[in-house]
């Protein structure tokens, strides 16, 4: 009770409260020496209460338009605590045949959502740096396959330069993920826009239009030996 207490009293006063937090040194009172004795668990919740109150930043609010957020709706917090205490390894249907089955569901309504093929697969990750860096694997294995090499395996030193194209618009997690997944952030090429806002390479065959992808442009792209990411 004291967590959910805490947490509706935070989520309530963030249409009126700033985003910065109002103190200069926000986890004062956590500071210093590691304690030589524990502290009893609701008082170190109590604490950690006080703090968040304080220090936290109010990314929740209606007056936050950096990063995008969703995680402090009740109904995000209500499903975080729920997946947090049935603790399940969700990796396999072996290790948990429902976590499994929920995000195949899950999956199936995304489909329908946007119209995808239902023959898609896909696969829920944990944010959108792990989307970016999970579509960038699946590219750079099908590259290696392009080339007959097994990159899991071999690696990509035996490989030709994999060539990224963007608009210019590239997100920071995608050159992140270039940058970890071995790719490298200097392959990306950037198409100039033209005046219908699409992007134009004579090597990709065609312009790219951001706003007219559709589900039937797989097999055009896979005829021109492409993967797109949008």
């Amino acid at each position: 009770m004291l967590v959910a207490e805490g947490a509706a009293r935070y989520l309530d006063q963030l249409d009126d409260a700033a985003v910065s937090p109002p103190i200069a040194e926000p986890g004062a009172a956590l500071a210093g020496p590691l304690p030589s004795k524990g502290t009893d668990a609701l008082e170190a919740v109590r604490l950690l209460l006080a703090e968040a109150e304080q220090g936290a930043t109010r990314s929740a609010g209606p007056r936050f338009f950096h990063f995008v957020m969703g995680g402090g709706t009740p109904a995000a917090v209500a499903a975080d605590w729920l997946t947090s205490a049935l603790d399940q390894i969700a990796f396999n249907w072996v290790s948990s045949p429902l976590a499994v089955r929920i995000e195949q569901i899950t999956l199936g309504w995304l489909k329908e959502l946007f119209g995808l093929p239902s023959d898609w697969s896909g696969v829920l990750t944990t944010g959108a740096t792990m989307a970016n860096f999970t579509c960038l694997a699946a590219a750079r294995r099908w590259w290696g396959q392009q080339h007959g090499v097994d990159v899991e395996a071999a690696g990509l030193a035996s490989l030709p330069p994999v060539p990224v194209l963007s608009s210019g618009h590239i997100h920071a997690s995608a050159l992140k993920a270039l940058a970890e997944l071995g790719i490298g952030r200097a392959q990306v090429r950037t198409l100039t826009p033209g005046p219908d806002r699409s992007t134009r390479s004579p090597r990709a065959g065609g312009s790219i239009d951001r706003q007219a992808h559709g589900p039937g442009d797989r097999d055009r792209h896979r005829r021109r030996g492409q993967r797109r990411r949008v």
